[in-house]
């Protein structure tokens, strides 16, 4: 399995498991060290915007995920990883 790279586009977003970015994030937010390529990109996408959640700060690659959710989904952030809106006809 190649590395993890950073989830940045809703797209990629809509594709994961919700339970386990929530798993991840809880994890990463408490300081577990970084997950292998044994977790799910979903899990592993979680623990890494959990632990910059804990450390402070965001990177490039979240707000790169954050312009395009508001391109998909507007700024109703309850309604992002929705599946994906129909493109107009």
């Amino acid at each position: 399995m190649s590395e993890w790279q950073p989830i940045t586009t809703a797209r990629e977003l809509a594709a994961l498991d919700p339970v386990e970015i929530m798993e991840g994030y809880m994890d990463g937010y408490a300081g577990e060290p970084r997950p292998g390529a044994n977790r799910s990109p979903s899990y592993r996408h979680g623990w890494f915007n959990g632990n910059q959640d804990r450390i402070g700060g965001s990177t490039p690659e979240q707000i790169a995920l954050i312009r395009d959710c508001r391109r998909m989904w507007g700024n109703d952030i309850t309604r992002w990883g929705d599946p994906l809106p129909t493109p107009p006809a």
